[in-house]
């Protein structure tokens, strides 16, 4: 019995330290390679749902990353998102699984990363980079060129939670009605 309520113990407290967040981004003035080439989006905006451990490590993980509101990027994207994450630094990188998740493939597919320093304390936009129409597109100075937001995913408005439940009265009503 003891080890039972220890094993519960330990499974209640690894999962009181999984996070769930919307992170939301902003990056503009892409420098481009090969230069003079046109910055084709400008700014990319996105948001994207995560849910990890933040006392583990992370290497192109894919489950618990999600686009928020598909589609909420405004690039093409070729492949799946993934991430990366160092407990030490702290330090979430996202971006397509293809080639890995801090890395676009130069000229390649459509894909791209995003790098965020501090995450679970006080998120710090670092850089932006993404490849379209083999095309290389980057946020040259950390911090400067973009915005991260990192917050709880919004609950559901009033209004839907009201229409959830005049259907679930609805479906009562009903199958009284069939009762009787």
């Amino acid at each position: 019995m003891a080890v039972l309520l220890l094993t519960l113990s330990m499974v209640s407290q690894a999962r009181a330290t999984t996070v769930t967040d919307l992170v939301t981004f902003s990056a503009t003035d892409f420098t481009a390679v090969p230069s003079g080439t046109t910055v084709p989006v400008d700014p990319v905006v996105g948001s994207f749902t995560i849910t990890f451990d933040p006392t583990q490590n992370y290497t192109n993980a894919t489950s618990g990353i999600a686009l928020y509101n598909a589609p909420s990027l405004n690039i093409p994207l070729g492949s799946s998102l993934s991430f990366n994450y160092d407990t030490l630094t702290g330090e979430l990188v996202v971006g397509g699984i293809e080639y890995g998740t801090g890395i676009v493939e130069f000229p390649g597919s459509d894909d791209f990363y995003l790098q965020i320093a501090n995450f679970t304390t006080t998120p710090t936009f670092i850089q932006l980079g993404y490849v379209l129409n083999d095309n290389y597109f980057y946020t040259p100075g950390a911090g400067l060129d973009g915005t991260v937001t990192v917050g709880p995913v919004p609950a559901p408005e009033p209004c839907t939670m009201l229409l959830l439940g005049s259907g679930l009265v609805g479906i009562v009503t009903f199958r009284k009605k069939f009762r009787a």
